[in-house]
């Protein structure tokens, strides 16, 4: 879904509203996971992933899986780097999988040069942001360190505040939650905050971190045909928001 000329006035401060509604979402006929999109928008362009790493003892049975993002990223993508503040894992990616072109690095200080100097197609942040206390300095930090093009494509993957778990266990007077996450976002607040720190939403997708309703045995369980429907109808109950956004302005602005 294509942001509004009339919301995105909203979301610059040009005009207020203290109960704006708008349309976000709308019945479709096919449920997309997180790769559905990013796979499209990576394939046969430079992309740096940050945050790639995943926590370490995930990484290695993603990676034998096929479903560890940063690996997806690698197959498709003309080059992929990865950064990453954890030391430990970065350095059993590159140890026990022999993957290469990952760094330990904070991009709100000094970058490695393979990082700096190049002009990204696509900086991937998928599942960063709610883990973060200053989520605005962390996005605003990405336009001052990074050399990027006019077109750079910035993805942005963040928990869906009205997702369908969080909604039935709020009906039973419960909260699920992530214990490490500091926020929940809604399409219109991951906008804002990316408005506000240098970049400017394009699109907003629905869509779920897997496809668990691919499973035949899956499909067979009542239950979950039901939770597949109702994510077809309403995407709104999705688990996941992800947005598109390009830098408004950048001092290190590459030529295309």
């Amino acid at each position: 879904m294509n942001i509004e000329t009339e919301v995105t006035q909203f979301l610059n401060g040009e005009r207020f509203s203290s109960g704006l509604s708008w349309t976000i979402g709308r019945a479709r006929l096919a449920v997309p996971t997180r790769w559905d999109i990013i796979g499209r928008l990576c394939k046969g362009k430079d992309v740096l992933h940050i945050g790639f790493a995943d926590h370490l003892p995930l990484i290695e049975q993603k990676y034998r899986e096929g479903r560890w993002l940063h690996g997806q990223l690698r197959a498709v993508a003309r080059t992929c780097v990865g950064i990453d503040i954890n030391e430990d894992a970065v350095q059993f990616v590159r140890d026990r999988l022999g993957v290469d072109c990952v760094y330990v690095a904070d991009v709100t200080k000094e970058l490695p040069s393979d990082v700096s100097n190049v002009a990204w197609n696509v900086v991937v942040l998928g599942e960063i942001l709610e883990h973060l206390d200053d989520a605005g300095s962390f996005l605003r930090s990405l336009i001052r360190s990074l050399k990027l093009r006019e077109d750079t494509k910035l993805i942005v993957t963040v928990p869906n505040a009205t997702s369908y778990l969080s909604v039935r266990a709020a009906l039973h007077n419960k909260e699920y939650v992530n214990t490490d996450h500091r926020y929940w976002f809604s399409p219109y607040t991951i906008a804002k905050l990316l408005t506000h720190a240098g970049w400017a939403p394009e699109e907003i997708t629905f869509c779920e971190p897997s496809a668990w309703w691919r499973s035949p045995r899956l499909l067979a369980h009542p239950l979950q045909t039901l939770h597949r429907t109702i994510l077809s109808l309403w995407p709104t109950l999705s688990e996941t928001v992800v947005v598109v956004a390009t830098p408004k302005s950048t001092p290190l602005l590459a030529t295309k």
